[in-house]
């Protein structure tokens, strides 16, 4: 009787399994639209420019890259000699600190590029903890900071 019950009870809970699985993929929409803003950021004084590209798609895939050329990539394919990679991430601050630097306040920092740009330098700032990243939120705007995020129009 013992291996009977033990048979039965996995069959059901297999029954169950593939019955949530075509219930969450009729009732729960899983194609996720892209999301992609670009901006380029201008350092008049050296003559250069950085552009930065936060991108999100799917279910919890995203990233934010600033790079010293145009992004051409489209499908995660990272030039490390002149991007800094944030994966993971939705959102980070930045300011200009004339008249060649680009301070970024992110969660976390990333690897620097091997050769970067000649002409700016980036500056990482680790935000740290979830109420330090609160307290961005709430107040980047009275400490001079420009909002780079995925979702923002």
């Amino acid at each position: 009787m013992g291996i009977k019950h033990l048979v039965l009870v996995l069959a059901l809970l297999g029954l169950a399994l593939i019955v949530t699985v075509v219930f969450l993929n009729e009732t729960v929409d899983m194609d996720v639209d892209a999301q992609e803003n670009s901006y380029e950021v201008p350092f008049p004084s050296v003559n250069g420019v950085l552009n930065i590209r936060a991108r999100s798609w799917g279910l919890g895939h995203s990233e934010i890259i600033i790079s010293d050329t145009l992004i051409q990539n489209k499908h995660r394919e990272y030039d490390p000699k002149h991007q800094y990679t944030y994966l993971n991430t939705t959102e980070l601050y930045y300011k200009v600190e004339e008249p060649d630097t680009l301070v970024v306040y992110v969660d976390y920092p990333c690897d620097s590029p091997e050769s970067f740009s000649d002409l700016v330098t980036v500056k990482q700032i680790s935000i740290g903890t979830a109420d330090m990243v609160a307290y961005y939120e709430k107040n980047y705007k009275k400490m001079g900071l420009t909002k780079v995020d995925v979702y923002e129009e």
